[in-house]
């Protein structure tokens, strides 16, 4: 926790490009009542970033592709957790990478899915190089979302929870904890 929150004092927050475009992507998704179909999802990604339609080499006009990812986003009320199937399943769709399937997730409900790319990787690495099998490992997924579920839950979060607020008053305390590993990520 020290290293997030010594992290997000490095963080211009009101010059993030992250924490204003998932500020816009939440806003989107709140107002149209979530991810129900594939234009809503697309929106939301585009808002947020920009790399996700391009799904790892998915066209994105493939609309077996959009029902498949619809029908298991819709298997669920958005407040509780998909069981591990369907996000082994949902990974699947995404040639089993981590970083679009967990960015779906995190659009889904950003206070119970956090998003899993090369920045956070980065930060979470102290900048050194992981091994593309991490993008694929459905278990280690699992276990950063136990930790950052612990974390996010934890006394020491809500000093940064609270700095991200001022600007950002809808925050959820996981996303604000995982945009800043992003951020400082990226810096790595």
């Amino acid at each position: 926790m020290t290293r997030v929150l010594e992290a997000a004092q490095q963080v211009n927050l009101l010059e993030s490009a992250h924490f204003v475009s998932a500020r816009h992507a939440s806003l989107f998704l709140a107002r149209n009542g979530g991810v129900h179909d594939w234009t809503s999802l697309t929106v939301a990604a585009l808002l947020g970033y920009s790399w996700l339609p391009q799904g790892g080499g998915i066209g994105m006009h493939d609309f077996d592709f959009e029902e498949q990812v619809v029908d298991i986003l819709g298997r669920t009320d958005l407040a509780l957790d998909l069981d591990l199937e369907d996000i082994a399943e949902l990974s699947r769709l995404f040639k089993g990478q981590l970083p679009p399937t967990s960015l779906v997730l995190h659009f889904l409900n950003p206070d119970r899915y956090a998003f899993f790319d090369a920045r956070v990787c980065r930060f979470l690495t102290g900048g050194d190089a992981v091994d593309e099998e991490v993008y694929l490992d459905l278990e280690l997924y699992v276990q950063f979302l136990d930790r950052m579920h612990a974390l996010a839950n934890s006394i020491q979060a809500a000093q940064l929870v609270s700095r991200v607020r001022e600007h950002y008053p809808a925050t959820p305390r996981l996303q604000a904890i995982n945009l800043t590993m992003l951020e400082a990520g990226a810096r790595l």
